[in-house]
């Protein structure tokens, strides 16, 4: 995609969500607005850290529920 950089890269992703999830952390963090313009929803280490790795689960579960209705 032009809006995220060739060197970006997630820990992790759910690309099947809808919105998209995608984990950032370290100097991947930089690419954050480049993956949000995208249509992604990112979580960093220090919002999993503040939010608890559950509320990491609900967004996933959300988001795949969002994918199949529609």
């Amino acid at each position: 995609n032009e809006q995220i950089d060739d060197d970006a890269f997630a820990e992790l992703a759910w690309p099947q969500c809808r919105p998209r999830v995608a984990v950032l952390a370290g100097d991947q963090e930089s690419f954050c607005l480049g993956w949000q313009t995208d249509g992604w929803r990112i979580v960093t280490p220090d919002e999993l850290q503040a939010m608890g790795t559950s509320k990491l689960a609900d967004l996933i579960a959300d988001g795949i529920r969002g994918a199949a209705d529609g």
